[in-house]
């Protein structure tokens, strides 16, 4: 004779790799890996799965990639226009006249543009103030050997500055 045995409810709850085990009357949210939250497979709710007396939840859910919040637009610059980004994802930040990204100055270049990525805590990297900075033209008399060395002609100049430049003779 086959002896019965009392169980708990369960339910099973699925990311599409792993399944877990839900008791009856319990929510549960499926983890999701990093840079991912879920989310309900049932456009009508938000709210966490819950194990039914049926032994099914009442939603299923899903990984999706999180969106950042919007790019800081404060600053010298501006921002391609997208809907939404999400995480690893980039968008372009152009220097606005006279400006160059700060960090191409860094690598010894004159980039208008840079290009911050969304990053895992949903905000973006370079979003910090300072990614754009006045673009300088080196001294007039490292361009050109037959000016004459002044004050104006021997140091840099802020872009839109002019110079006042006498020849040699």
């Amino acid at each position: 004779s086959t002896i019965q045995t009392c169980v708990p409810k369960m339910c099973h709850a699925s990311n599409g790799n792993h399944t877990w085990a839900v008791p009856f009357n319990t929510s549960y949210t499926i983890p999701c890996p990093a840079g991912h939250v879920a989310v309900s497979t049932d456009p009508s709710t938000d709210a966490e799965p819950m194990c039914q007396a049926d032994c099914t939840m009442t939603h299923g859910q899903t990984c999706v990639p999180h969106t950042c919040l919007p790019y800081n637009h404060s600053g010298q610059h501006t921002v391609e226009a997208v809907q939404t980004t999400v995480c690893d994802q980039t968008i372009n930040v152009t220097c606005l006249e006279g400006y160059i990204s700060t960090w191409s100055f860094q690598q010894g270049s004159c980039l208008k543009q840079y290009h911050p990525m969304c990053t895992i805590n949903r905000t973006f990297d370079h979003e910090e103030p300072g990614q754009c900075r006045i673009a300088q033209c080196p001294a007039y008399t490292s361009v050109d050997p037959n000016a004459v060395a002044t004050l104006d002609t021997a140091r840099e100049s802020p872009w839109g500055t002019a110079v006042m430049v006498t020849c040699k003779e």
